[in-house]
């Protein structure tokens, strides 16, 4: 009677859930009869069970705590279900031993390492009771790793009630995806590989998901008319304006750029609401976007112009003079292109279509406003093309489609579990990855308010403008935070809204942590990515508490740059044969994901050389980066391999010895940048630029005194006004070479 009960309580279900999801399964193993299989997924919802349980059409057996019992709707399905009650979240000997029976008896048991419901869209720590039971049962079970993803932002997830809303209307059934491992995992499997394996499969998941997003405009459009009379843009010049408004503008704008016939733009624009606008509306005409680094060599803009074909540059009159007076000549530059200032091409914009414009946003709807306005609707193509920093050499073209920066968007989102407060600053440049992708077109397409202002060196302005706005989102890197750090126009005050902070670009100095800490009471989170990438790969994000059990979703590990992001992946590998290592060692970092850039700039070689597949068909960029995993997943950065200085022989990492004079120099406002440049008795030397209230007895002396291995330390000193930096915040290891030679001479 019982087993009646329990086949008809499935099929009934299972026909619920296929009226309210959309349940899409990949690689559905066929089940060994002869043996015991465990399944590992990620959990993600309080109904992951049930969406497993359908994916495979079979009844399950799972692990669940006690503590669950209290709701009775659950204690029914317990009740009726074959269900091993665990007494706590700590597993005891005698419940190990019942999961260890089921399996011997060939049953299909899953597990939830996590043990608790995520906080976000990332994945909690793995809890090693599984890998006691993998090293008890051996190869007498089957293993499989499940990737679940969809249930994040559904009613029954820890999402915040912001996300929820915006997920629950993409389309009428929630689409649901369930990724299993295509292959039974090895007999010395353990969790950690699991968390590992699971990382991977959500590329998948994720690549199927991102089919129910349509382009950045478009997705702008839905937004605008959601949040009509939110406050959209804020800028330090005095512009203010709601969604409708902004897309009143950005409808007009876009009449501006639709008469140009080319395919590439050229956008030399501050960071301010007039240039986040300007760039949507680009894509709205259906152009790709160049937004070109004002900040590098004339030389290097006018290669980018040439390689990315643009005969039309957009900029402001205002902006030049500006760039004029810190002594920035860009008039050699404007005899390759037709310039086109916005202070005049506004004057273009007539009554006829200013309005058609706002007839448009308020009578149409949003379908109709898509289908007429949007003129590139495959997701697939390519949105901008961005320059890379050439922080070593010159930039390359990183060509990123509409698909690589929603993904970013999508992963940001989950991982911080935005809410109806929040909003962002924009002070990082729009030629610079972040600064278009997060501090631009993430709070535009999330229906977020972006605050901008041009300058992240301008603290005053800047925590005005966070002050004022209630800014509760902030990205920088560790060079421009340490402004604040350094300035008395920052009052702690100003950054009380703050809610978080994440750092990328350049690693976040120990120093800067700390004396952040102490003024503002804000801690720092640090990230990792590059152009490549979207830009985002990971992000250390702030820990959440799991009141049921009193721990914490470790989501934070200080001096690593987090886990991937949501439907990401990383791989550490030998940097030579490309073998994947083992958790732990150092090699080549290795990212997966859909943010992944569509490739480089005319430059098939380059190609071939940064981007793989895998044996499992995943498509894995080669960073360049030198790193590890630990056992949960989080990545440590220890280098370029670039970066490394040959001396008779042996490789000097740059990176590690610039860290261990500022340690022992131990005075806090002290940058130093140490470069190799080539040497007749040793191949290569190691020359040291430094910066800071020290002399440079001082700086030797410590450096003598210290336990830095001779052949390690540098033989020259430079003491300089300015450690070079790119426009991004990134040391410019190219121009402290070049600055390195001069004083060489």
């Amino acid at each position: 009677m019982k087993k009646m009960i329990r086949l008809f309580v499935f099929y009934s279900v299972n026909f619920l859930l296929s009226l309210r999801y959309k349940i899409k399964v990949f690689n559905v193993p066929k089940f060994d009869k002869n043996k015991g299989v465990l399944l590992i997924s990620n959990h993600t919802s309080f109904i992951d069970s049930f969406i497993i349980s359908a994916s495979c059409n079979k009844e399950l057996v799972f692990v669940f705590p006690e503590k669950f019992k209290r709701k009775w709707y659950v204690s029914c399905f317990m009740n009726i279900f074959e269900v091993i009650e665990t007494e706590n979240f700590e597993y005891q000997e005698n419940e190990l031993m019942e999961i260890e029976n089921a399996l011997k008896q060939k049953k299909i048991v899953c597990m939830f390492p996590e043990k608790a419901i995520t906080y976000s869209g990332q994945m909690g720590e793995f809890h090693n009771e599984a890998d006691v039971i993998l090293k008890n049962m051996g190869d007498s079970i089957n293993v499989y790793a499940i990737s679940l993803k969809g249930l994040f932002g559904s009613y029954f997830s820890r999402a915040s009630n912001r996300i929820k809303r915006s997920k629950n209307t993409i389309i009428k059934r929630r689409p649901v995806y369930v990724a299993f491992g295509n292959k039974t995992l090895p007999e010395n499997t353990s969790v950690v590989k699991l968390k590992q394996e699971i990382f991977k499969l959500s590329v998948k998941t994720w690549d199927d998901y991102l089919n129910n997003f349509k382009t950045i405009p478009e997705e702008f459009i839905k937004v605008s008319k959601k949040y009509k009379r939110k406050t959209a843009l804020v800028d330090s010049t005095g512009v203010k304006v709601n969604y409708n408004k902004a897309l009143i503008s950005i409808l007009a704008l876009r009449e501006l750029i639709i008469k140009n016939k080319e395919d590439n733009i050229g956008v030399m624009l501050p960071t301010t609401a007039v240039g986040a606008m300007f760039n949507m509306a680009v894509l709205m005409a259906g152009k790709r976007v160049v937004n070109l680094n004002y900040t590098s060599p004339v030389s290097s803009i006018s290669s980018s112009i040439k390689r990315a074909g643009i005969k039309t540059l957009y900029t402001s009159e205002q902006f030049i003079d500006k760039l004029e007076k810190r002594g920035v000549d860009l008039s050699e530059l404007f005899t390759d292109v037709n310039v086109l200032f916005l202070e005049k091409e506004k004057n273009k914009i007539n009554f006829k279509v200013k309005l058609k414009s706002l007839l448009s946003s308020v009578f149409l709807p949003t379908f109709a406003l898509q289908n007429i306005y949007c003129k590139e609707k495959d997701i697939n193509k390519t949105a901008t093309i961005l320059f890379s920093s050439g922080s070593e050499g010159e930039p390359k073209g990183v060509k990123l489609t509409h698909k690589n920066i929603m993904t970013n968007i999508k992963q940001v989102s989950d991982a911080v579990n935005i809410d109806d407060d929040d909003s962002v600053l924009g002070s990082l440049p729009l030629f610079h990855a972040f600064g278009l992708t997060i501090t631009t077109f993430w709070p535009m397409v999330e229906g977020m308010t972006l605050v901008c202002h041009p300058d992240p060196r301008d603290v005053g302005e800047l925590g005005k403008l966070i002050y004022n706005n209630k800014v509760t989102i902030m990205c920088s890197t560790n060079s421009f935070l340490n402004l604040f750090n350094e300035s008395e126009d920052a009052n702690p005050l100003m950054l009380k809204s703050i809610k978080m902070i994440v750092a990328g670009a350049e690693k976040v100095k120990n120093s800067t942590r700390k004396n952040f800490q102490l003024k503002f009471n804000k801690e720092i989170y640090e990230g990792y990515g590059a152009t490549e990438t979207g830009p985002v790969a990971s992000s250390n994000i702030p820990n959440k508490l799991n009141v049921n059990n009193w721990m914490s979703q470790l989501t934070q590990k200080i001096g690593t740059v987090g886990m991937p992001l949501p439907g990401g992946a990383f791989k550490i590998v030998d940097p030579d044969t490309k073998s994947e290592l083992s958790i732990g060692d150092e090699g080549m970092i290795l990212i997966a994901g859909n943010q992944l850039m569509k490739g480089y700039l005319n430059d098939t070689e380059r190609n071939k050389s940064s981007l793989i597949f895998d044996e499992d068909d995943l498509r894995w960029y080669i960073t360049g980066d030198k790193g590890s995993l630990d056992e949960d997943g989080f990545l440590t950065i220890v280098d370029r391999y670039s970066r490394f200085a040959k001396i008779k022989g042996e490789m000097i990492s740059l990176t590690a010895l610039e860290q261990e004079i500022v340690k022992n120099i131990n005075v806090d406002d002290v940058n130093v940048v140490a470069v190799n440049v080539d040497d007749e008795r040793s191949g290569e030397k190691i020359v040291l630029l430094f910066k800071g209230d020290v002399s440079e007895d001082f700086v030797i002396k410590a450096i003598s005194d210290s336990n830095i291995s001779f052949i390690s330390r540098p033989k020259h000193y430079f003491k300089v006004d300015e450690i070079p930096l790119l426009g991004s915040g990134k040391l410019d290891f190219s121009s402290s070479k070049k600055l390195t030679l001069e004083k060489l001479k």
